[in-house]
C-alpha cells in the first residue's frame, strides 16, 4: 500500500545507506563509506522520530527511542558521528570558551584572559594555583570541565586515528 511505503521510508533509507557503507568500505572507497555511515545514522534518527507518532509502538519503546534520538543528535552535533574533525575541534574550543566565561562569572578576581588560561589547563587536567580556596561551585566546575576535557581528548584521538588509518 502507498501509505505503508511512506511510513517505512526512513527505515528503508537507513538500510540502503548502511548497505552503501558496507559496500563502499569493503571496496576501499573509505570516504564514500564514511559519508554513507553518517547518512545512515541520520536516517536512523529520522526513523526513530517517526516511530514516536506510531500508536502501535509501546510506550516503553518510545521512551527508549527518545534516549537514542537524543544521543544520536548530540553525537551528530558535537562530533559528526566520529567523522568530522571540524565539529570535534569546534566543540573543544567552545567548551574552553564556555568554562572561561563560567569562571569569570563565578570568581570575581579573574579577568577573562586568566579564566581562559585556567580553562585551557582544566581541559588537560592541570591544576591552577589561582583557584585555591574558592566556592564549591567553582570546584565542581573544575571537576566537570576536566572530565569533559579528558573525554573530548579521547574522542579527538579516536577521530584522528580513524582519519590517519583511512588515508
Amino acid at each position: 500500500s502507498p501509505q505503508a511505503a511512506v511510513d517505512a521510508r526512513w527505515a528503508d533509507a537507513e538500510v540502503i545507506y548502511k548497505n552503501f557503507n558496507a559496500l563502499w568500505t569493503g571496496k576501499g572507497y573509505i570516504a564514500d563509506g564514511n559519508w554513507a555511515y553518517v547518512q545512515g545514522k541520520r536516517m536512523e534518527r529520522r526513523r526513530m522520530l517517526s516511530e514516536l507518532s506510531d500508536v502501535k509502538i509501546p510506550f516503553g519503546k518510545k521512551l527508549s527511542n527518545i534516549l537514542h534520538i537524543s544521543t544520536n543528535f548530540l553525537s551528530d552535533l558535537f562530533f559528526g558521528y566520529g567523522e568530522s574533525m571540524t565539529k570535534m575541534i569546534l566543540t573543544y574550543i567552545l567548551t574552553v570558551f564556555f568554562f572561561a566565561w563560567a569562571f569569570t562569572e563565578n570568581v570575581s578576581l579573574l579577568e577573562y584572559s586568566q579564566a581562559f588560561g585556567i580553562s585551557l589547563k582544566n581541559m588537560v587536567g592541570m591544576d591552577s594555583d589561582i583557584l585555591q580556596d574558592v566556592s564549591p561551585l567553582v570546584d565542581m566546575l573544575n571537576v566537570i570541565q576536566t572530565t569533559i576535557g579528558i573525554l573530548l581528548t579521547g574522542i579527538f584521538g579516536f577521530i584522528l586515528g580513524n582519519k590517519i588509518r583511512n588515508q
